[in-house]
């Protein structure tokens, strides 16, 4: 009966937190709920040195796959391109485009680069200041 009871209550805690969430939290918990639903059905992958890296997995491919995404060229600070040992940015679709650069920064690139900072470009190759929409940003790639 205990189990039960505790069972429910975690129930009830975990539907009460989904409910607190905007749709972007919940698709990074989709995404991140998928990911390690494959991690553990996929077979191990072979190493190869002391690190197993993944194809596509390294900075410069999530810069890319950003781009594709949400429209707009990003640059990870302080990393190097080859970098790896990154997730797939699993976004599906585009943030709002009335979030600014630094909603992005937080609730996206931060899930994936933790500790890292982003700079994030207008059409023109000049850095966007955090205040700017996202709808700005991927409009000046339109006009460049």
């Amino acid at each position: 009966m205990t189990t039960a009871k505790t069972l429910k209550d975690s129930l009830v805690n975990a539907m009460n937190t989904a409910a607190s969430l905007d749709d972007d939290e919940l698709e990074v918990m989709q995404a991140a709920l998928s990911a390690e639903q494959r991690r553990r059905t996929e077979p191990p992958r072979k190493a190869s040195g002391t690190f197993a890296a993944a194809r596509g997995d390294t900075v410069e491919d999530r810069a890319e796959e950003v781009f594709r995404k949400e429209g707009f060229r990003i640059e990870v600070v302080g990393a190097e391109p080859r970098e790896r040992g990154f997730p797939p940015y699993a976004f599906e679709r585009r943030m709002r485009s009335d979030a600014t650069v630094q909603q992005w920064k937080n609730l996206r690139f931060a899930r994936y680069f933790p500790g890292r900072d982003a700079k994030v470009f207008m059409g023109d190759g000049t850095e966007a200041r955090g205040s700017v929409h996202l709808e700005t940003v991927v409009q000046s790639y339109k006009t460049s």
